[in-house]
């Protein structure tokens, strides 16, 4: 198997990634909180693309961990320029800590099955 983010060429590839991935997932969260989550794994697939910086999916990982520790601005905390994918990361930005850490945890759990193969 292979890096999942390798076949992302466009957003709209990315979009349907995460779509699966946190479908996919071995305890998928709830429909709610997929469908709140997957706009913001999508950029974080799209912006580890190839078509991107090229970081793979172990850069999402890291990402993502490192959102979960840091609750400022969550689009510098990514690395992310790129004013449409900012503005989806923003959303984190503001949320109060259990919401924050809801869509944490679905992130992860998408992500951490693929960890294996990048």
């Amino acid at each position: 198997m292979t890096d999942p983010t390798n076949i992302i060429d466009t957003r709209e590839r990315a979009a349907v990634l995460a779509h699966a991935m946190l479908r996919l997932a071995p305890n998928p969260a709830p429909q709610g909180w997929q469908s709140t989550s997957q706009p913001m794994l999508g950029a974080l697939l799209y912006a580890a693309s190839p078509v991107q910086a090229g970081h793979g999916i172990g850069w999402v990982n890291d990402t993502v961990a490192a959102l979960a520790s840091d609750k400022g601005d969550a689009a510098r905390t990514a690395g992310i320029s790129d004013a449409a994918m900012a503005r989806v990361l923003s959303r984190l930005d503001g949320l109060h800590d259990r919401q924050r850490a809801t869509i944490i945890k679905t992130l992860r759990d998408a992500v951490n099955p693929w960890l294996a193969v990048g």
